[in-house]
């Protein structure tokens, strides 16, 4: 027993398969990109700490700006981001003195990126600019 169809109708299984796989694909992407910005922020935490870990440990640590900025970067290429990004974070460093002696050390490390789309941001609905910056900022006492 043979199914008729009409005229129209053979099509139509096609395209709500290729409407819905579009969707599918699109929302992919997205969960992707997110995803890629979210290992950046944890590997950005990573290269902070490590800077401000190498300048924690000694107070003509704390002073070595470039030995900070070294610590860090290594750090950076054993993650994979260089990979992902193709560019390197830009790494500053200061110290806070107390009573003329380093107490503590701050390590900034930024990563200017580009989203692969232009998704809205969870809470507010604003769409991402052209370029994201992604900040983060470890601090830790200089050891005696």
């Amino acid at each position: 027993m043979a199914r008729d169809r009409a005229p129209g109708q053979a099509g139509q299984s096609l395209v709500e398969f290729t409407l819905g796989l579009l969707v599918l694909l699109l929302v992919l992407a997205a969960v992707i990109d997110y995803g890629r910005l979210l290992y950046a922020g944890i590997a950005l935490t990573n290269v902070a700490r490590e800077g401000a870990h190498y300048g924690s440990l000694s107070t003509a640590n704390a002073t070595d700006t470039a030995g900070i900025q070294v610590a860090a970067l290594a750090e950076y290429q054993a993650t994979g981001l260089p990979l992902l990004f193709g560019s390197q974070p830009v790494v500053t460093s200061s110290v806070i003195y107390q009573n003329g002696k380093p107490e503590a050390v701050r390590v900034t490390a930024s990563l200017s990126t580009r989203t692969l789309l232009p998704v809205p941001l969870p809470l507010t609905g604003e769409r991402l600019a052209d370029q994201l910056v992604i900040r983060r900022t470890a601090e830790m006492r200089v050891l005696p």
